[in-house]
């Protein structure tokens, strides 16, 4: 399945949101019920978890404004120097990564210098916009990248309430310390956030922010 425009952008209602909330603090609930257990069991192995919320649950956790897909497609459409129409090209994303395709790097870079192979579609809006092109619109690009940030937002508010209720839920410090350590390592690890360890302990030492208000995409 290819998403074709940001029309067809996901939104993400308050209900899904607090679902996933209340789900992933059930599931660390059981998976590391006292401090320093394993628990071995299968179903609660990433792959499972994950499996268990809806495309749009997997896709906030992974930051992907569009409905889950193979590829993401956006749109690039552009006059030459004598302003009559040039067809448009499609961007084609890996949503995961989010690679652009060497067939468009090597289209665009007739028009910008220093791209290359295997950028992501940050890299190359950054490109494009410092070597501003008045002619090639890149509204799309700016589109998604904006989505995305909104998505961060609300990612994070998700990560700092199901701390707060894995804190609340249980008296004991060590309990409730090795558990929500292990939610944030694992969900670290699994969606490629990219936080540190010392990041991490930073994160558990925070105050929780009560009553933050989800802000959702329409």
């Amino acid at each position: 399945m290819q998403i074709n425009s940001t029309e067809k952008r996901t939104g993400y209602c308050e209900t899904e949101i607090l679902n996933l909330i209340n789900y992933l603090t059930n599931i660390y609930m059981l998976k590391y019920p006292i401090s320093n257990h394993i628990n071995r069991n299968s179903i609660f192995f990433m792959d499972n978890i994950e499996r268990k919320m809806t495309p749009e649950q997997r896709n906030l956790l992974r930051c992907i404004p569009y409905n889950e897909s193979e590829v993401i497609r956006l749109n690039i459409s552009f006059r030459n120097q004598y302003f009559y129409e040039v067809p448009s090209i499609f961007l084609e994303i890996n949503p995961k990564t989010e690679i652009v395709d060497d067939f468009s790097i090597m289209i665009l870079a007739k028009y910008y210098h220093g791209l290359q192979n295997n950028i992501t579609i940050q890299q190359l809006y950054d490109i494009m916009k410092e070597q501003h092109i008045d002619f090639i619109n890149i509204e799309e690009i700016e589109q998604y990248l904006m989505a995305k940030t909104k998505l961060y937002e609300i990612r994070d508010t998700i990560i700092g309430s199901v701390l707060e209720k894995l804190e609340s839920i249980d008296t004991l410090f060590d309990n409730t310390y090795y558990r929500r350590k292990k939610f944030l390592e694992e969900f670290n690890r699994y969606y490629h956030w990219g936080w540190d360890s010392t990041e991490i302990e930073e994160m558990l030492k925070m105050p929780i922010i009560k009553n933050v208000k989800i802000k959702t995409i329409s």
